[in-house]
């Protein structure tokens, strides 16, 4: 009876099948793993280096556990820049005590990605823009001479600050709804 279980889970696979899908030759399945291992050493080195600094506090388990969160792999393929500052989002979530609901939300990456895409399908409005240019400031460390650094708004800016913010934050909700529609399709 149990086998019949979980053969139930896995479909009609047999053997050859089996066989076949563990000897089976994908560039693409190369290429994905290798992706994979990358973002591993990401979240490895970011792990690290804040669990020295909570070496033997509770807070040292959370930040372990945090991988589970890191595991966005197409914005390591997009940039690595930006799955690092989600890497330390994550984990900023964790030190800061986050609740498992406001960890699903979206991270300024996934966020700026989208603003990103968007911007590339249409032009954005002035509250899409300010908050293009507030998550790119917030997401990005190392910013080109002469983009935006939130020190020096423009009537644009301060006009719009606000509304852009609320949009960040409904665009993060709205990403973790997206993450759900994932899991259970």
């Amino acid at each position: 009876m149990n086998d019949q279980v979980e053969l139930d889970l896995f479909g009609e696979l047999t053997s050859e099948t089996i066989h076949s899908l563990l000897h089976k030759e994908s560039p693409e399945l190369q290429k994905l793993m290798a992706t994979k291992v990358k973002c591993w050493d990401v979240n490895e080195y970011i792990i690290k280096d804040r669990i020295e600094k909570y070496k033997g506090t509770p807070t040292e388990k959370a930040i372990h556990n945090s991988f589970k969160y890191m595991s966005a792999v197409s914005i390591y393929k997009l940039n690595p820049k930006l799955y690092k500052a989600h890497c330390n989002e994550i984990v900023d979530r964790v030190i800061e005590g986050f609740t498992s609901k406001e960890m699903e939300l979206g991270t300024n990456a996934e966020c700026l990605i989208v603003c990103m895409n968007t911007s590339i399908k249409a032009p954005l409005n002035p509250v899409g823009q300010t908050a293009y240019e507030i998550l790119f400031k917030d997401t990005l460390e190392d910013l080109p001479e002469g983009v935006y650094t939130g020190t020096d708004f423009t009537y644009r800016d301060q006009y719009y600050h606000d509304e852009a913010r609320s949009q960040i934050n409904k665009l993060r909700e709205k990403i973790a709804k997206s993450r759900k529609l994932d899991v259970c399709n």
